[in-house]
């Protein structure tokens, strides 16, 4: 399914990928968003859109984009992704309580499904992130695919990031490593490399940084190697754009076989409202349930109308649906205590909101 590509094309960039075109996936999903922030300084991670295009030079048609906020921690609050035609395909819905930060994923191209599960857990010692979890939802439960443990410099960057994979039977295996290398001072990124976990150690990814004057980074150079022989192909992205001191546009610069020069194989751009570059902002967000945690009743804020609701437990099972009024309550108390999803049937789209029953 594409969701799975999409999810998971960051995890396996450089070692399963056949093509030197594919070695740097831009994806949108909470996964591959937080890896972005770390691999990538400067990048808008927070932004509105995420906006690709395959055309060169002057030409930039949109291939796919997403709207987005963001919690105060940094992690998406809702976002959805719509194709060139601006159809929407996938829709995430964050929440957060405590150190945890849940984000539920759906498939909205007909109807609303469940998808995946990306579960990030904070360490409130250092105020970072240091274990991932994704899950895929098999049509009853949420099942572990992968994981990530984290770990970081006396700087507070981004020191290691251990991949494990379930094997599809009974355990998870060690797929790699992401290293982190900074300069002498330790302030600026210098080189990233993905070391495999399988087999032999070897480099199959590398990541080369280069800055302007201004400690701007202008060029990334990435090495993969596909074929585990130690032969690298090779693709850079130049950052001719900043906006707000942040990165807003890069070029895939590739080689042309037939005419034999680099030119622009793709664009892709990160805009964001702190930059007056976004997109109009996601009514999402304008919808919240309290109290939270919640005994008998949960008040719906901010619906326009009687709306279809349905209350799923974190496992994705079915466990209550009705219609609320404007400015009425939903009755939870035959609910047993734990963790749910509140799904609203709003305009022809759903909306969801995570609560706690008491």
């Amino acid at each position: 399914m594409k969701k799975i590509t999409i999810t998971l094309s960051l995890i396996f960039t450089g070692i399963i990928s056949t093509n030197a075109q594919n070695i740097l996936d831009f994806s949108q999903d909470p996964l591959s968003l937080f890896m972005l922030e770390h691999i990538h300084p400067n990048l808008y991670t927070q932004a509105d859109s995420i906006v690709s295009s395959l055309d060169s030079g002057a030409q930039f048609t949109p291939q796919d984009y997403m709207l987005a906020d963001y919690l105060p921690n940094g992690h998406i609050d809702t976002a959805t992704f719509y194709d060139d035609n601006g159809i929407a395909e996938f829709a995430y819905q964050g929440f957060n309580i405590g150190s945890q930060t849940d984000i539920i994923g759906y498939d909205i191209t007909s109807g609303t499904t469940l998808e995946d599960r990306t579960v990030f857990y904070n360490d409130a010692s250092i105020n970072k992130d240091t274990l991932l979890e994704y899950y895929e939802f098999d049509g009853s439960n949420f099942q572990l695919f992968t994981y990530f443990r984290l770990s970081y410099n006396a700087q507070s960057k981004m020191d290691k990031a251990e991949i494990h994979v379930y094997d599809g039977s009974s355990s998870f295996f060690l797929l790699g490593i992401f290293e982190f290398h900074y300069n002498s001072g330790g302030s600026a990124l210098d080189s990233v490399n993905f070391v495999s976990g399988i087999g032999v150690p070897v480099d199959l990814l590398r990541l080369h940084y280069f800055y302007k004057g201004n400690g701007e980074i202008s060029r990334i150079d990435i090495k993969q190697d596909t074929a585990f022989t130690g032969v690298y192909e090779t693709i850079a992205y130049e950052i001719p754009k900043y906006a707000a001191g942040k990165i807003y546009e890069l070029q895939q610069i590739a080689y042309n076989d037939t005419t034999s020069v680099f030119e622009i194989a793709s664009v892709t751009r990160f805009l964001s409202r702190t930059s007056g570059i976004g997109l109009k902002e996601n009514t999402d967000r304008h919808i919240s349930v309290y109290p939270n945690p919640a005994q008998n009743d949960l008040k719906v804020n901010g619906l326009e109308q009687n709306t279809t609701y349905t209350i799923i437990n974190i496992t994705g099972a079915e466990v209550k649906r009705g219609t609320v009024a404007k400015g009425a309550s939903i009755a939870i108390s035959d609910l047993i205590p734990g963790t749910y999803i509140l799904q609203l049937d709003i305009a022809e789209k759903s909306v969801s909101k995570r609560f706690e029953k008491l």
